[in-house]
């Protein structure tokens, strides 16, 4: 066994025994017991070992858990062997942890108490003092989407336990995605140091102490990003037991010391980025193209069919975990909550009428009133495209296969923003259904597609001079 000769070749005494530890999605963890010790002892992947910074971002990782030790928080570091965290044998790299006695805490285990203590922990990285630290503080911009469909083609993509779940829900993918890069990169301005994993799973309790393990994808990174996330899996998302008391005291207890006035809501849904990127490396994984490691393969096929299920639980929470934020920091909700009752009062066919907020829509916040939708263009950057938007509706309104539109204001008079209120229509998107669909119904909803669209071609549009946008842009550079 090759843990047996790594174990004598750097001193850590004969292995009596080998145990197989939980966790791990893409590490392999053993625990060695030795006749000198017992150890933790992490097999690093060799594809993760293989990309550009990796062996010098598990260095820099592990300076930021002693940084993290040397001020208080508990934490299992690495072990420094021969003057490195990080040590190899035969091609294969190794990180030597002391064993830590402790245990992992189940959704049902998790109470407020163990909620409070992982925020303050996270109170306590996000204030970790990394002056002496040479880190990269290089702000990380997302504008990748992936090619969905093209996995569709793998030979083994029809042996995979996740086939119809992914056929289900991948066609939406980029469509989010685009909304979801652009939230994410307008919200991730806030630079601290991070744990970035900080999840259940990398945390060990002893009796009512929390050690923090795994700090392999620790740097700089948006706080609040990693306080929705740490607030998600703590409060049993993961999984699919969402408990909104153990959501709001992760929220509570770290608003008491660091507050959260960041872009909200671009923080939550830019969120989805690491789930996207998730999904990708675990249906490379699965599918054979990057390891052929079975074990790994393994695993992989059921983190895809975990990720798929997470993402689309996550865009139903968007809004629930905005309005929970913004009550328990007292300010954004409300705000836009007194502008559709403003227009209740002042527009006749919304009077009397009750109102739900839909978090659907990633750039205009939305309500349904009695039979009418109304759309109000709360990010102002977004109104040039809203009044595009309004003139396309009144072109269309003899139209039957599109809304009719009965009101809009534009003069920002009534309420300080763009409104439209349009008809409200019920039914379900392709996107839920096109899977389960004939050939011949596609191609017959494909005719009525064209159909409905033609009119609008016969509409002369402004012409577009590609020529002077691009001489703008290249001016403005220079």
């Amino acid at each position: 066994m090759e843990i047996d000769y790594f174990c004598k070749k750097y001193n850590l005494g004969t292995v009596l025994q080998v145990e197989k530890l939980a966790g791990g999605l893409m590490h392999k963890m053993r625990k060695v017991q030795t006749d000198q010790g017992i150890y933790a002892i992490k097999i690093l992947n060799p594809e993760v070992m293989s990309r550009k910074g990796s062996y010098e971002n598990f260095i820099k990782s592990e300076e930021i858990s002693n940084l993290a030790k040397h001020s208080g928080i508990t934490v299992s570091s690495a072990i420094l062997i021969q003057d490195s965290y990080i040590n190899k044998f035969k091609e294969q790299y190794y990180m030597v942890f002391e064993y830590v006695e402790g245990k992992i805490l189940t959704d049902d285990q998790i109470t407020v108490e163990h909620c409070k203590k992982i925020a303050q922990a996270l109170v306590k990285i996000h204030s970790l003092d990394n002056s002496n630290l040479n880190l990269d503080k290089t702000i990380s911009e997302y504008k990748s989407t992936y090619l969905w469909d093209e996995y569709l083609k793998n030979k083994n993509f029809s042996k995979m336990p996740y086939k119809e779940l992914y056929l289900k829900n991948y066609r939406k993918y980029n469509s989010i995605m685009k909304r979801v890069n652009e939230r994410f990169n307008e919200s991730n301005q806030i630079q601290v140091l991070c744990h970035r994993d900080l999840d259940p799973k990398n945390v060990l309790w002893n009796k009512e102490t929390p050690i923090i393990i795994d700090w392999e994808s620790a740097g700089f990174s948006n706080p609040y990003q990693e306080l929705i996330e740490v607030a998600l899996s703590w409060s049993g998302f993961l999984s699919g037991n969402f408990n909104e008391d153990k959501f709001k005291t992760i929220i509570e207890e770290y608003v008491k010391y660091r507050k959260f006035e960041h872009k909200r809501y671009f923080t939550i849904c830019g969120n989805l980025v690491g789930r996207f990127e998730w999904l990708w490396y675990n249906l490379e994984r699965s599918l054979g193209i990057k390891t052929q490691d079975s074990e790994e393969v393994e695993l992989a096929k059921k983190e895809v069919t975990k990720v798929i299920l997470e993402i689309n639980r996550y865009l139903q929470l968007i809004g629930p975990m905005y309005k929970i934020i913004c009550q328990i920091t007292k300010e954004e909700d409300k705000k836009e909550d007194q502008y559709i009752e403003t227009l209740l009062q002042e527009i006749p066919m919304l009077e009397g009428k009750k109102y739900t907020k839909i978090n659907r829509g990633f750039t205009n916040t939305i309500y349904s009133v009695g039979e009418y939708i109304v759309r109000i263009c709360t990010n102002r950057q977004n109104e040039e495209k809203f009044r595009n938007e309004i003139a396309f509706y009144e072109r269309n309104q003899q139209n039957l296969n599109i809304p009719k539109s009965y009101m809009s204001d534009i003069t920002n008079t009534i309420i300080p923003y763009h409104f439209q209120i349009i008809e409200k229509i019920d039914g379900k998107t392709l996107y839920e259904i096109w899977y389960q669909l004939s050939k011949k119904e596609k191609k017959n909803i494909l005719i009525k597609i064209i159909e409905a669209l033609k009119p609008n071609h016969h509409f002369k549009g402004k012409p577009y001079d590609f020529s002077k946008d691009i001489k703008e842009i290249i001016q403005t550079e220079i």
